[in-house]
């Protein structure tokens, strides 16, 4: 099951180190991983950066899971 990891680039409580040292762990054991950085974002993301989020993660879910049937 591929993983998807988004942090905000300003970041102060969850460090870029911290989320690259998890990043690391998953591939070492084989662990398909991206990690989406949003760029400008602090720990508390703001309304236009949830947009882009869920942009990021819908587009990482069609091509690691499939779009759902668009007739249910």
């Amino acid at each position: 099951m591929p993983v998807l990891i988004i942090r905000a680039e300003n970041d102060t409580v969850v460090l870029p180190r911290n989320t690259a040292a998890w990043a690391d762990f998953l591939q070492e054991h084989n662990v398909s991983t991206r990690v989406e950085v949003i760029q400008g974002a602090g720990h508390h993301f703001r309304p236009p950066e949830w947009a882009d989020i869920f942009t990021r993660a819908s587009a990482f879910y069609a091509e690691n899971i499939g779009r759902p049937d668009q007739d249910t």
